[in-house]
């Protein structure tokens, strides 16, 4: 199974995207999305490694870690949201 096809990264996804969409400062707004773009394409590397022929393990735990502080770093954009609200 793909990580891209999980319940979760579907829901994280579009919880992100939700947050993001309520950000009024276009800078920060930006940036937020850039770091969503980044989140999901590494999602999407690490997909392409599993799928292969000869998967490269350490270039996949590379992507792995960095789509952890990604999504930590979008969820810790979310809480400061709600914090602000």
């Amino acid at each position: 199974m793909k990580i891209s096809n999980s319940q979760r990264y579907i829901d994280d996804v579009n919880r992100f995207s939700k947050a993001i969409n309520s950000i009024e400062d276009p800078v920060q707004k930006r940036k937020y999305q850039s770091m969503l773009a980044d989140f999901k394409n590494e999602i999407q590397l690490i997909d392409d490694a599993h799928s292969t022929l000869n998967p490269d393990p350490l270039a996949a735990r590379e992507k792995v870690k960095k789509s952890l502080e990604l999504r930590r770093d979008l969820d810790s954009m979310i809480k400061s949201l709600s914090n602000n609200t």
